[in-house]
């Protein structure tokens, strides 16, 4: 699920401007994750179950720490896809991406959805 993770990040940057489908994926996949991989995560405790837990925000943090162990060998691709979450961090309120996951899934708060972008991209070492 790490992969499809990968793939719906940089689809995202291909084609958000036609439509929020990957936003919405990416939703999804962050409200779900924690809950599939739940045996799994303890391997990773204190990375994912911190202070100010919940469930979106362990499942971004797990889901950073897959995609890097997926892209171990390819740096390039790392550098790649933390410019991509960078770039959204920065933009705060104005993300693009953290609006087409609020508008697609309003159960969500804007901090849970940057916490949770921060957590993916802090998992991912160059």
């Amino acid at each position: 699920m790490a992969g499809i993770g990968l793939l719906k990040i940089v689809a995202w940057r291909d084609r958000n401007h036609k439509t929020n489908k990957d936003a919405d994926d990416i939703a999804f996949i962050l409200q779900n994750y924690l809950e599939i991989h739940r045996d799994g995560s303890l391997e990773h405790f204190e990375a994912v179950y911190t202070d100010d837990h919940t469930i979106v925000k362990g499942g971004a943090t797990l889901l950073g720490i897959h995609i890097n162990q997926l892209l171990k060998d390819y740096p390039e691709s790392k550098q790649s896809l933390k410019e991509i979450l960078v770039t959204e961090v920065e933009q705060q309120e104005e993300s693009k991406l953290i609006n087409q996951i609020l508008e697609t899934h309003k159960v969500l708060s804007y901090d849970e959805v940057l916490n949770s972008i921060e957590n993916i991209n802090n998992q991912i070492t160059i």
